[in-house]
Protein backbone atom coordinates (compact mmCIF):
# COMPACT_ATOMS: atom_id res chain seq x y z
CA UNK A 1 0.00 0.00 0.00
CA UNK A 2 1.57 3.39 -0.84
CA UNK A 3 1.38 5.78 1.73
CA UNK A 4 2.73 9.67 2.32
CA UNK A 5 6.05 9.80 4.00
CA UNK A 6 7.72 12.25 5.46
CA UNK A 7 11.43 11.18 5.66
CA UNK A 8 13.95 12.61 7.84
CA UNK A 9 17.65 11.77 8.76
CA UNK A 10 17.78 14.74 8.84
CA UNK A 11 18.99 14.21 5.05
CA UNK A 12 18.92 16.35 0.06
CA UNK A 13 17.34 19.12 1.15
CA UNK A 14 14.41 20.05 -1.43
CA UNK A 15 14.73 23.51 -1.09
CA UNK A 16 18.03 24.13 -3.70
CA UNK A 17 20.28 24.66 -1.33
CA UNK A 18 24.15 24.50 -1.80
CA UNK A 19 25.11 20.79 -2.46
CA UNK A 20 28.56 19.41 -3.11
CA UNK A 21 29.01 17.94 -6.24
CA UNK A 22 32.74 16.83 -6.76
CA UNK A 23 31.07 13.94 -9.34
CA UNK A 24 31.02 17.06 -11.78
CA UNK A 25 32.72 20.73 -12.19
CA UNK A 26 32.12 22.26 -8.88
CA UNK A 27 32.01 26.11 -8.39
CA UNK A 28 34.30 27.65 -6.33
CA UNK A 29 32.29 28.75 -2.83
CA UNK A 30 32.82 31.56 -0.49
CA UNK A 31 33.45 30.46 3.05
CA UNK A 32 31.45 32.42 5.53
CA UNK A 33 33.43 35.18 7.40
CA UNK A 34 35.14 34.20 11.01
CA UNK A 35 32.13 35.29 13.80
CA UNK A 36 32.14 34.73 17.36
CA UNK A 37 28.78 32.48 17.13
CA UNK A 38 27.69 29.10 17.39
CA UNK A 39 25.03 27.33 16.15
CA UNK A 40 23.76 24.84 19.10
CA UNK A 41 20.26 23.38 17.66
CA UNK A 42 18.02 24.01 14.74
CA UNK A 43 14.10 23.56 15.43
CA UNK A 44 12.34 23.04 11.94
CA UNK A 45 8.71 23.14 11.12
CA UNK A 46 7.43 22.24 7.93
CA UNK A 47 3.73 22.72 5.73
CA UNK A 48 4.07 20.72 2.46
CA UNK A 49 1.25 21.24 0.52
CA UNK A 50 1.51 18.07 -1.37
CA UNK A 51 -2.19 18.09 -3.11
CA UNK A 52 -2.34 22.05 -3.68
CA UNK A 53 -0.89 25.21 -4.58
CA UNK A 54 2.16 23.69 -6.59
CA UNK A 55 3.96 21.69 -3.68
CA UNK A 56 4.95 24.62 -1.94
CA UNK A 57 6.87 24.35 1.47
CA UNK A 58 5.81 26.86 4.03
CA UNK A 59 7.41 26.61 7.02
CA UNK A 60 9.81 27.84 10.30
CA UNK A 61 13.23 27.50 11.36
CA UNK A 62 14.40 28.73 14.81
CA UNK A 63 18.33 28.44 15.53
CA UNK A 64 19.64 28.25 18.67
CA UNK A 65 22.97 29.80 18.44
CA UNK A 66 25.67 30.98 21.34
CA UNK A 67 27.59 34.56 21.11
CA UNK A 68 31.14 33.30 22.22
CA UNK A 69 32.45 36.53 22.58
CA UNK A 70 30.23 38.84 22.06
CA UNK A 71 29.35 39.96 18.32
CA UNK A 72 27.61 42.82 16.01
CA UNK A 73 27.61 41.34 12.53
CA UNK A 74 25.77 37.57 11.90
CA UNK A 75 26.47 36.09 8.59
CA UNK A 76 24.80 32.99 7.27
CA UNK A 77 23.15 31.24 4.14
CA UNK A 78 19.58 31.57 3.01
CA UNK A 79 17.91 31.01 -0.63
CA UNK A 80 15.55 33.10 -2.05
CA UNK A 81 15.57 36.09 0.38
CA UNK A 82 13.48 37.63 2.10
CA UNK A 83 11.52 35.31 4.21
CA UNK A 84 8.21 36.30 5.38
CA UNK A 85 9.00 36.83 8.76
CA UNK A 86 12.79 37.38 10.61
CA UNK A 87 13.89 38.29 14.08
CA UNK A 88 16.48 37.99 16.17
CA UNK A 89 15.55 37.38 20.06
CA UNK A 90 17.69 37.27 23.36
CA UNK A 91 16.93 33.96 25.03
CA UNK A 92 14.77 35.63 28.40
CA UNK A 93 12.93 36.28 24.86
CA UNK A 94 11.50 39.56 25.90
CA UNK A 95 14.36 41.38 24.38
CA UNK A 96 14.20 41.71 20.49
CA UNK A 97 17.75 42.15 19.12
CA UNK A 98 17.91 45.95 16.83
CA UNK A 99 18.71 44.71 13.06
CA UNK A 100 20.23 47.85 12.02
CA UNK A 101 20.87 46.51 8.01
CA UNK A 102 20.55 43.35 6.05
CA UNK A 103 22.25 42.86 2.73
CA UNK A 104 21.64 40.01 0.56
CA UNK A 105 24.54 38.67 -1.70
CA UNK A 106 22.45 36.17 -4.33
CA UNK A 107 25.52 34.88 -6.35
CA UNK A 108 26.42 33.21 -2.69
CA UNK A 109 23.70 32.73 -1.49
CA UNK A 110 24.67 34.59 1.69
CA UNK A 111 22.69 37.10 4.12
CA UNK A 112 24.51 39.75 6.51
CA UNK A 113 22.89 41.34 9.53
CA UNK A 114 24.23 44.66 11.09
CA UNK A 115 22.56 44.65 14.61
CA UNK A 116 22.21 47.59 16.50
CA UNK A 117 23.81 46.24 19.23
CA UNK A 118 26.45 44.16 20.33
CA UNK A 119 25.36 40.55 21.50
CA UNK A 120 26.05 39.79 25.35
CA UNK A 121 30.08 36.95 25.13
CA UNK A 122 28.57 33.92 26.31
CA UNK A 123 24.68 34.68 25.89
CA UNK A 124 22.18 32.64 23.98
CA UNK A 125 19.92 33.45 21.12
CA UNK A 126 16.97 32.90 19.12
CA UNK A 127 16.50 33.27 15.42
CA UNK A 128 12.85 32.83 14.02
CA UNK A 129 12.69 32.64 10.41
CA UNK A 130 9.43 31.80 8.39
CA UNK A 131 8.90 30.09 5.04
CA UNK A 132 12.59 28.98 4.68
CA UNK A 133 14.95 27.26 6.13
CA UNK A 134 17.80 28.60 6.82
CA UNK A 135 21.37 27.17 8.24
CA UNK A 136 25.32 28.09 8.37
CA UNK A 137 25.66 25.82 5.51
CA UNK A 138 29.59 25.03 6.40
CA UNK A 139 30.89 21.95 7.74
CA UNK A 140 32.16 22.94 10.83
CA UNK A 141 28.26 24.79 11.23
CA UNK A 142 26.87 21.62 13.58
CA UNK A 143 24.06 21.75 15.56
CA UNK A 144 21.02 19.13 16.63
CA UNK A 145 17.77 19.16 14.37
CA UNK A 146 14.40 18.96 15.66
CA UNK A 147 11.53 18.66 13.44
CA UNK A 148 8.13 18.64 13.20
CA UNK A 149 5.46 18.17 10.17
CA UNK A 150 2.43 19.20 9.72
CA UNK A 151 -0.48 17.07 7.94
CA UNK A 152 -3.79 16.89 7.02
CA UNK A 153 -5.90 14.13 8.87
CA UNK A 154 -8.35 13.67 12.14
CA UNK A 155 -7.68 15.06 15.14
CA UNK A 156 -8.15 13.89 18.19
CA UNK A 157 -11.64 14.93 18.65
CA UNK A 158 -11.96 12.76 15.33
CA UNK A 159 -12.25 16.17 12.87
CA UNK A 160 -10.58 17.00 9.81
CA UNK A 161 -7.92 19.44 11.03
CA UNK A 162 -3.36 19.94 10.45
CA UNK A 163 -2.00 17.36 13.06
CA UNK A 164 1.55 18.03 14.08
CA UNK A 165 4.04 15.51 13.66
CA UNK A 166 7.35 15.50 16.01
CA UNK A 167 10.04 13.69 15.36
CA UNK A 168 13.08 12.53 17.70
CA UNK A 169 15.92 15.46 17.73
CA UNK A 170 19.71 14.39 15.72
CA UNK A 171 22.75 13.92 17.09
CA UNK A 172 25.01 16.56 16.50
CA UNK A 173 25.80 16.84 12.57
CA UNK A 174 26.83 19.24 10.13
CA UNK A 175 23.75 21.08 8.46
CA UNK A 176 25.27 19.74 4.41
CA UNK A 177 23.53 16.62 5.97
CA UNK A 178 20.50 17.35 6.20
CA UNK A 179 17.50 16.86 4.00
CA UNK A 180 13.53 16.07 3.82
CA UNK A 181 11.75 13.73 1.34
CA UNK A 182 8.25 13.82 0.54
CA UNK A 183 6.25 11.45 -1.33
CA UNK A 184 3.81 8.55 -1.79
CA UNK A 185 6.20 5.57 -1.41
CA UNK A 186 5.72 1.88 -0.06
CA UNK A 187 8.05 0.31 1.98
CA UNK A 188 10.71 -2.64 2.85
CA UNK A 189 12.28 -3.75 5.96
CA UNK A 190 15.48 -5.66 6.87
CA UNK A 191 16.61 -6.05 10.40
CA UNK A 192 20.05 -4.75 11.29
CA UNK A 193 22.03 -2.94 14.17
CA UNK A 194 19.48 -0.36 13.71
CA UNK A 195 15.69 -0.78 11.37
CA UNK A 196 16.61 -0.47 7.81
CA UNK A 197 14.09 0.68 5.25
CA UNK A 198 13.97 1.01 1.73
CA UNK A 199 11.72 3.63 0.09
CA UNK A 200 10.45 3.30 -3.37
CA UNK A 201 7.59 4.14 -6.08
CA UNK A 202 4.91 1.51 -5.53
CA UNK A 203 5.05 0.08 -8.66
CA UNK A 204 9.06 -0.51 -8.28
CA UNK A 205 8.98 -1.43 -4.12
CA UNK A 206 10.39 -5.01 -5.41
CA UNK A 207 13.52 -3.60 -7.40
CA UNK A 208 14.73 -2.26 -4.09
CA UNK A 209 15.44 -5.71 -2.46
CA UNK A 210 19.15 -5.82 -3.28
CA UNK A 211 18.97 -2.36 -2.06
CA UNK A 212 18.16 -2.92 0.99
CA UNK A 213 19.30 -6.26 2.17
CA UNK A 214 22.83 -4.58 0.96
CA UNK A 215 22.28 -2.06 2.93
CA UNK A 216 21.33 -3.97 5.98
CA UNK A 217 24.25 -6.38 5.85
CA UNK A 218 26.91 -3.90 4.80
CA UNK A 219 25.41 -1.13 8.05
CA UNK A 220 26.03 -4.06 10.29
CA UNK A 221 29.48 -5.12 8.83
CA UNK A 222 30.85 -2.10 9.50
CA UNK A 223 29.93 -1.27 12.63
CA UNK A 224 30.48 -4.25 14.69
CA UNK A 225 33.57 -5.70 12.66
CA UNK A 226 35.54 -3.40 9.64
CA UNK A 227 34.95 -0.33 11.46
CA UNK A 228 34.49 -1.55 15.09
CA UNK A 229 32.49 1.55 16.07
CA UNK A 230 28.80 1.36 16.50
CA UNK A 231 26.70 3.59 13.96
CA UNK A 232 25.02 6.29 15.67
CA UNK A 233 21.63 6.93 14.30
CA UNK A 234 18.28 4.75 15.66
CA UNK A 235 17.32 3.70 11.92
CA UNK A 236 18.84 3.86 8.41
CA UNK A 237 16.17 4.58 5.25
CA UNK A 238 17.46 4.32 1.63
CA UNK A 239 15.19 6.27 -0.98
CA UNK A 240 15.81 6.83 -4.61
CA UNK A 241 14.76 10.36 -6.11
CA UNK A 242 13.80 10.64 -9.32
CA UNK A 243 16.09 13.36 -11.61
CA UNK A 244 18.54 13.00 -8.25
CA UNK A 245 21.83 15.29 -9.59
CA UNK A 246 24.55 13.02 -8.14
CA UNK A 247 25.21 9.09 -7.56
CA UNK A 248 24.01 9.08 -4.33
CA UNK A 249 24.41 11.08 -1.63
CA UNK A 250 24.96 9.98 2.48
CA UNK A 251 23.12 11.97 4.31
CA UNK A 252 22.62 11.06 8.02
CA UNK A 253 20.66 8.24 8.62
CA UNK A 254 18.50 8.79 4.94
CA UNK A 255 20.43 8.04 2.08
CA UNK A 256 19.32 8.82 -1.20
CA UNK A 257 20.43 7.35 -4.35
CA UNK A 258 19.68 8.43 -8.50
CA UNK A 259 17.11 5.45 -9.57
CA UNK A 260 19.62 4.30 -12.03
CA UNK A 261 22.07 3.21 -8.94
CA UNK A 262 19.49 1.67 -6.84
CA UNK A 263 16.77 -0.08 -8.47
CA UNK A 264 17.76 -3.84 -9.56
CA UNK A 265 15.30 -6.78 -11.24
CA UNK A 266 16.86 -9.98 -11.35
CA UNK A 267 16.23 -12.01 -14.65
CA UNK A 268 15.55 -8.30 -16.38
CA UNK A 269 18.57 -6.11 -15.74
CA UNK A 270 22.22 -6.58 -15.98
CA UNK A 271 24.67 -8.43 -12.91
CA UNK A 272 26.55 -5.15 -13.95
CA UNK A 273 23.85 -3.10 -12.35
CA UNK A 274 23.45 -5.72 -9.14
CA UNK A 275 26.98 -4.58 -8.17
CA UNK A 276 26.74 -1.03 -8.91
CA UNK A 277 23.96 -1.17 -6.92
CA UNK A 278 25.99 -3.18 -3.76
CA UNK A 279 29.12 -0.49 -4.37
CA UNK A 280 27.13 2.55 -4.16
CA UNK A 281 25.71 1.22 -1.15
CA UNK A 282 28.47 0.25 0.55
CA UNK A 283 30.02 3.63 -0.27
CA UNK A 284 27.58 5.94 1.57
CA UNK A 285 27.19 3.55 4.31
CA UNK A 286 31.04 3.96 4.83
CA UNK A 287 29.90 7.95 5.23
CA UNK A 288 27.79 7.57 7.87
CA UNK A 289 31.32 7.01 9.56
CA UNK A 290 33.48 9.07 7.50
CA UNK A 291 32.12 12.10 6.94
CA UNK A 292 28.94 12.21 8.98
CA UNK A 293 30.18 10.83 12.43
CA UNK A 294 33.75 12.98 11.58
CA UNK A 295 33.48 15.60 9.20
CA UNK A 296 36.20 17.02 7.14
CA UNK A 297 37.03 20.96 8.70
CA UNK A 298 36.54 22.17 5.09
CA UNK A 299 36.17 21.32 1.86
CA UNK A 300 39.54 21.27 1.13
CA UNK A 301 40.07 17.99 2.48
CA UNK A 302 37.01 16.52 1.25
CA UNK A 303 39.69 13.77 0.85
CA UNK A 304 38.85 12.57 4.13
CA UNK A 305 35.20 11.60 3.46
CA UNK A 306 35.67 10.36 -0.53
CA UNK A 307 38.95 9.21 -0.10
CA UNK A 308 37.89 6.62 2.60
CA UNK A 309 34.17 5.93 1.44
CA UNK A 310 35.64 5.22 -1.70
CA UNK A 311 38.14 2.90 -0.23
CA UNK A 312 35.94 0.94 2.31
CA UNK A 313 32.99 0.67 -0.13
CA UNK A 314 34.74 -2.64 -1.64
CA UNK A 315 35.35 -4.41 2.07
CA UNK A 316 31.51 -4.04 2.45
CA UNK A 317 30.71 -4.71 -0.84
CA UNK A 318 33.24 -7.94 -0.32
CA UNK A 319 31.49 -9.07 2.73
CA UNK A 320 28.36 -8.92 1.13
CA UNK A 321 28.90 -10.33 -2.03
CA UNK A 322 32.04 -12.71 -1.91
CA UNK A 323 32.12 -13.68 -5.43
CA UNK A 324 32.13 -10.29 -7.14
CA UNK A 325 36.01 -10.30 -6.70
CA UNK A 326 35.93 -6.65 -5.15
CA UNK A 327 39.38 -6.53 -4.61
CA UNK A 328 39.87 -6.86 -8.14
CA UNK A 329 37.89 -4.44 -8.59
CA UNK A 330 39.24 -2.11 -6.14
CA UNK A 331 42.60 -1.82 -8.38
CA UNK A 332 41.03 -1.68 -11.49
CA UNK A 333 38.09 0.57 -10.19
CA UNK A 334 39.50 2.57 -7.36
CA UNK A 335 42.38 3.07 -7.76
CA UNK A 336 43.82 3.33 -11.89
CA UNK A 337 41.68 5.84 -13.33
CA UNK A 338 42.84 8.28 -10.67
CA UNK A 339 46.73 7.45 -11.73
CA UNK A 340 45.38 8.55 -15.05
CA UNK A 341 43.98 11.96 -14.02
CA UNK A 342 46.93 12.83 -11.87
CA UNK A 343 49.51 11.76 -14.59
CA UNK A 344 48.71 15.09 -16.44
CA UNK A 345 50.62 18.95 -15.59
CA UNK A 346 47.26 20.57 -14.90
CA UNK A 347 46.55 17.90 -12.51
CA UNK A 348 45.64 18.96 -8.69
CA UNK A 349 46.97 18.33 -5.00
CA UNK A 350 44.21 16.01 -3.32
CA UNK A 351 44.32 18.30 -0.20
CA UNK A 352 45.18 21.49 0.62
CA UNK A 353 45.74 23.50 4.16
CA UNK A 354 43.85 26.04 2.53
CA UNK A 355 40.54 27.25 4.95
CA UNK A 356 38.25 29.56 2.51
CA UNK A 357 37.26 30.49 -0.51
CA UNK A 358 40.93 30.55 -2.36
CA UNK A 359 41.32 26.83 -2.81
CA UNK A 360 40.50 24.81 -5.40
CA UNK A 361 38.85 21.21 -6.36
CA UNK A 362 40.98 18.77 -7.59
CA UNK A 363 38.96 17.00 -10.10
CA UNK A 364 36.78 14.35 -8.70
CA UNK A 365 38.62 11.39 -9.61
CA UNK A 366 41.67 12.15 -7.45
CA UNK A 367 39.66 12.78 -4.69
CA UNK A 368 37.75 9.77 -4.87
CA UNK A 369 40.25 7.06 -6.73
CA UNK A 370 43.65 8.81 -5.71
CA UNK A 371 41.56 8.82 -2.39
CA UNK A 372 41.20 5.41 -2.35
CA UNK A 373 44.72 4.73 -3.11
CA UNK A 374 46.20 6.71 -0.59
CA UNK A 375 44.40 4.44 2.07
CA UNK A 376 45.42 1.25 0.29
CA UNK A 377 49.10 2.45 0.58
CA UNK A 378 48.64 3.39 4.60
CA UNK A 379 46.99 0.10 5.27
CA UNK A 380 49.62 -1.85 2.88
CA UNK A 381 52.67 0.37 5.31
CA UNK A 382 50.38 0.19 8.99
CA UNK A 383 48.89 -3.33 8.73
CA UNK A 384 46.56 -3.79 11.41
CA UNK A 385 47.46 -0.33 12.66
CA UNK A 386 45.58 0.88 10.16
CA UNK A 387 42.59 -0.29 11.73
CA UNK A 388 43.29 0.77 15.10
CA UNK A 389 44.15 3.85 14.59
CA UNK A 390 40.99 4.05 12.24
CA UNK A 391 38.73 3.44 15.54
CA UNK A 392 40.68 5.96 17.78
CA UNK A 393 40.17 8.17 15.23
CA UNK A 394 36.47 7.66 15.43
CA UNK A 395 36.69 8.14 19.44
CA UNK A 396 38.51 11.22 19.58
CA UNK A 397 37.22 12.81 16.83
CA UNK A 398 33.18 11.81 17.04
CA UNK A 399 30.74 14.26 16.02
CA UNK A 400 33.69 17.07 15.28
CA UNK A 401 35.35 18.13 12.69
CA UNK A 402 39.23 17.21 11.74
CA UNK A 403 41.63 18.15 9.56
CA UNK A 404 44.30 15.76 7.87
CA UNK A 405 46.93 16.04 10.29
CA UNK A 406 43.92 14.69 13.14
CA UNK A 407 43.78 11.29 11.16
CA UNK A 408 47.24 10.70 10.60
CA UNK A 409 47.87 11.68 14.37
CA UNK A 410 45.56 8.74 14.59
CA UNK A 411 47.29 6.41 12.24
CA UNK A 412 50.64 7.06 14.46
CA UNK A 413 49.36 6.71 17.42
CA UNK A 414 48.18 3.43 17.04
CA UNK A 415 51.63 2.76 15.06
CA UNK A 416 53.76 3.80 18.25
CA UNK A 417 50.99 1.20 20.18
CA UNK A 418 52.36 -1.60 17.97
CA UNK A 419 55.80 -0.49 18.18
CA UNK A 420 55.72 -0.70 13.77
CA UNK A 421 59.16 0.54 12.64
CA UNK A 422 58.43 3.05 10.37
CA UNK A 423 61.41 5.05 8.55
CA UNK A 424 59.99 8.29 9.56
CA UNK A 425 56.70 9.85 11.20
CA UNK A 426 53.94 9.19 9.06
CA UNK A 427 53.16 12.94 8.79
CA UNK A 428 56.47 13.23 6.26
CA UNK A 429 55.81 9.99 4.24
CA UNK A 430 52.65 11.05 3.32
CA UNK A 431 53.39 14.74 2.66
CA UNK A 432 54.00 14.46 -1.04
CA UNK A 433 51.04 12.45 -1.41
CA UNK A 434 48.25 14.50 0.02
CA UNK A 435 49.98 18.15 -0.96
CA UNK A 436 51.11 17.90 -4.24
CA UNK A 437 49.76 16.27 -7.51
CA UNK A 438 51.39 13.80 -9.83
CA UNK A 439 52.20 10.03 -10.25
CA UNK A 440 55.92 8.69 -9.13
CA UNK A 441 57.37 6.52 -11.71
CA UNK A 442 60.30 4.43 -10.34
CA UNK A 443 62.74 2.99 -12.41
CA UNK A 444 64.88 -0.42 -10.94
CA UNK A 445 67.98 -1.69 -12.39
CA UNK A 446 70.40 -3.90 -11.77
CA UNK A 447 74.06 -4.10 -11.58
CA UNK A 448 76.85 -6.71 -11.91
CA UNK A 449 80.22 -4.72 -12.13
CA UNK A 450 83.02 -6.19 -10.63
CA UNK A 451 80.76 -9.10 -10.38
CA UNK A 452 78.92 -7.45 -7.76
CA UNK A 453 75.30 -7.59 -7.93
CA UNK A 454 73.55 -3.94 -7.48
CA UNK A 455 69.96 -2.76 -7.51
CA UNK A 456 69.33 1.00 -8.39
CA UNK A 457 66.38 2.78 -8.03
CA UNK A 458 65.38 6.05 -9.54
CA UNK A 459 62.56 8.37 -8.83
CA UNK A 460 60.62 10.54 -11.28
CA UNK A 461 57.41 12.13 -11.99
CA UNK A 462 55.01 10.02 -14.42
CA UNK A 463 53.68 12.28 -17.33
CA UNK A 464 51.19 12.16 -19.94
CA UNK A 465 51.79 14.94 -21.54
CA UNK A 466 55.26 15.73 -21.75
CA UNK A 467 58.47 14.82 -20.32
CA UNK A 468 58.66 17.94 -17.99
CA UNK A 469 59.92 16.18 -14.42
CA UNK A 470 58.96 19.08 -12.06
CA UNK A 471 61.05 17.67 -9.20
CA UNK A 472 58.10 16.15 -7.10
CA UNK A 473 59.28 13.69 -5.15
CA UNK A 474 57.68 11.15 -2.79
CA UNK A 475 58.68 8.94 0.27
CA UNK A 476 58.12 5.33 -1.02
CA UNK A 477 58.54 2.69 1.24
CA UNK A 478 59.40 -0.74 -0.53
CA UNK A 479 59.52 -4.11 0.85
CA UNK A 480 61.98 -7.06 -1.07
CA UNK A 481 63.36 -10.54 -0.87
CA UNK A 482 66.45 -11.94 -2.46
CA UNK A 483 67.44 -15.80 -3.28
CA UNK A 484 69.50 -15.49 -0.24
CA UNK A 485 67.19 -14.29 2.03
CA UNK A 486 63.37 -16.00 2.76
CA UNK A 487 62.26 -13.08 4.80
CA UNK A 488 61.40 -9.24 3.54
CA UNK A 489 63.95 -6.85 3.97
CA UNK A 490 62.25 -2.99 3.94
CA UNK A 491 63.59 -0.21 2.46
CA UNK A 492 62.22 3.77 1.89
Amino acid sequence: MARFFLLFCAAVFLLNFFALDVHSEVPQYEKLPDQDIRPLAYDIKLLPWMDTKDWLLEGETKIIFSSENGASVLSFHFHHWPPLYFEIVFDDLDHNVTIQSVTFNDTTDQVKVQLGEELQAGGTYEMYVKYEFIMTEEPSGQGIFKREYQEFGETRENTPGWLWATYATTQLMSTYLVAIVIGKFSVLYEPSIVPVFAFALPSRIEEASVAVQSSAFILEYFGNTWLNFSYSFPEMSVVPIESHPFGAMENWGLVQFNPSLFYYLEGRDLIAQEKSVIRVVSHELAHQWFGNLVTMDWWSQLWLNEGAASFYQYFGADAYDPEGKWMDRRAVLGVQPGYYTDAFTTALPISQEVYDGSFEFAQGSIIYRKGCAIHTLLLNILGNAYFEGTTQYFKDYGYENTRNADFLNALQQAADEESLNLPTELSYIMEGYLYRSGVPLVRVTRSYEDLQESVYFRQERFLLDGDDDDGSRYFIPFRYITSGRSEESEIS
